[in-house]
């Protein structure tokens, strides 16, 4: 939502063009415009809706107790955060890539939830999957045991940790190099 409501104008008009007719390489605007979806998007994750919301609203409304911590949530930030930032990355890419906005969407909902669940499942058939599709977030995350009774996320352990911090990681990477490629590609 945050690169939709920041730079879905900003492509319609054709700024792009504006940009590489005065000398700034495509590749500073790509990396412009992930600094300023992530710096807001962090910000808007930890300051307006989660962090502070939920915990206060939490400790005011809620009587003491239950498996899920303040402290549980605040881990939660910094192992998710670099899977945030893949996120991030590719709805931006994926925006300046399509004509409309609707099509930059609907690829992001395929990488990131279509395409993890269809290798799931196939992996089941056909086993060298299984490594690959153990790797996607929605894989792993999806399996984690957190509700009323009991608290167990996968940043938990190291193991878990380390699995979401590689996989955010290796996000960033593979989504800026194709970012880098398409977007150089792409005509103004």
């Amino acid at each position: 939502m945050v690169a939709l409501v920041l730079y879905d104008e900003y492509r319609k008009n054709g700024c792009l063009k504006n940009a590489v007719a005065s000398g700034i390489s495509r590749v500073k605007v790509l990396a412009g415009q992930l600094a300023v979806s992530a710096l807001v998007s962090v910000v808007i994750f930890i300051i307006i809706i989660t962090e502070a919301v939920y915990i206060v609203g939490a400790a005011l409304l809620l009587p003491a107790g239950g498996p899920v911590s303040a402290a549980d949530m605040l881990h939660e930030i910094w192992a998710l955060l670099p899977l945030a930032a893949a996120s991030v990355l590719l709805s931006v890419i994926l925006l300046q890539l399509f004509q409309k906005s609707s099509a930059g969407i609907m690829a992001w909902f395929c990488v990131f939830l279509f395409v993890p669940w269809f290798l799931r499942y196939a992996a089941r058939v056909w086993q060298p999957l299984q490594g690959i599709a153990a790797w996607l977030p929605y894989n792993f995350l999806s399996g984690m045991a957190v509700n009323t009774t009991q608290c167990a996320p996968i940043w938990d352990t190291a193991h878990g940790l380390a699995r979401c911090l590689i996989a955010g990681g290796a996000g960033i990477v593979i989504f800026g190099i194709f970012g880098i490629a398409a977007l150089s590609r792409k005509e103004l």
